[in-house]
């Protein structure tokens, strides 16, 4: 089984990358928060009436799938169910898979359209406290299986008939739905991730992730493409964006085959976590000028260069990503190959 990664953030690009992540927002946006936050400096944050739609960037219905992130919330002890994440489809309306909080019972609840799958008692009224959520979800009108899982614990599990909603999806939600599902304390997530899970044989624990940022701090080996200051010096200070986008500087190419890079800044230290990936990102745009109108991301190490494939250019901002589980060169990646690495692109 091959795990396709469909989403990742730990928030730090700040609001720009939340409204990038989450284009169809129901009611009114989400936003970050910058105080608090599980990993690094931001996260994500929900109230009531906000509620964000990421479509499938594969632009395909799915039905399987896992889903984790870290989940900081807290309620007034009474009153509606309240949305925490779900699967669905791009009309925003119809839910496959929805795991609900429902404050007068004080638990968790697990929807498959509007059947439940099972609850846990769950309290949420007291002050919040981070702690790691896992779904893990096959649709199938008699073998399909939808599981919770907290701190790699499982919570709620159900077998069999789980297309009570429809039989697949291409849309996660996060976040109420109505003006009446309301976080007194807000609703806060961070290293949010979804995976698209097609072939997996049985359910399984999902994995606990944190993200890191490493934003880039120095020239590298490649300096084609053209800055917006007008020269190919320096480049990498017009794509040092930190905690927040900016698209008055940038570099770009009209050019076919052109490399650019960039030096990483020092990899966080961290003895407890092992590096499954590096994932190396941009927020670019195909601006319809001619030339190039794909990218390919990636990573050079020690003098070799691992370049993900082609990717098509949206034709307006979005974040485009390569994930690399393993480094330029072969074997897995640690922290004094990270400090050594060139995030690499390429015109294609």
């Amino acid at each position: 089984m091959a795990i396709t990664r469909l989403l990742q953030t730990g928030f730090e690009w700040s609001t720009v990358e939340f409204l990038a992540l989450f284009p169809n927002i129901i009611a009114t946006a989400p936003s970050v928060y910058s105080i608090g936050a599980f990993t690094d400096s931001y996260l994500g944050e929900w109230e009531a009436n906000e509620e964000g739609v990421y479509t499938n960037p594969l632009g395909s219905a799915i039905a399987q799938c896992r889903i984790g992130f870290h989940l900081h919330a807290q309620t007034t002890g009474s009153g509606d169910n309240i949305l925490i994440a779900g699967l669905g489809k791009t009309d925003h309306t119809t839910e496959i898979i929805s795991l609900y909080y429902d404050e007068d019972a004080a638990g968790l609840e697990l929807f498959a359209g509007a059947t439940s799958l099972g609850t846990y008692a769950y309290d949420m009224s007291y002050p919040g406290r981070w702690t790691h959520f896992g779904i893990d979800v096959k649709i199938d009108g008699a073998a399909g299986w939808a599981y919770v899982y907290i701190e790699g614990e499982q919570v709620i599990g159900f077998s069999g008939d789980t297309n009570d909603g429809g039989a697949d999806f291409d849309v996660l939600v996060i976040g109420p739905n109505a003006a009446g599902q309301n976080w007194t304390a807000k609703m806060r997530m961070d290293d949010l991730y979804w995976d698209d899970t097609t072939g997996e044989g049985a359910a399984a624990v999902v994995p606990k992730k944190r993200f890191y940022w490493i934003q880039p701090n120095g020239n590298g080996n490649y300096a084609d493409w053209d800055g917006s200051d007008g020269n190919q010096v320096n480049n990498y200070q017009l794509i040092d964006d930190f905690h927040g986008l900016s698209t008055t500087d940038y570099v770009e190419s009209q050019v076919a085959a052109e490399f650019d890079s960039y030096a990483l800044a020092a990899a966080p230290s961290d003895d407890i976590n092992t590096i499954t990936a590096v994932i190396p990102f941009v927020y670019a745009i195909d601006d319809g000028a001619g030339g190039p109108d794909s990218i390919s991301i990636g990573t050079r190490l020690g003098g070799t260069d691992l370049m993900g494939a082609d990717i098509a250019l949206p034709t307006s901002y979005g974040i485009v990503f390569e994930r690399q589980t393993t480094k330029p060169g072969g074997g897995a990646w640690t922290t004094t190959d990270i400090d050594s690495t060139e995030l690499v692109i390429e015109s294609a």
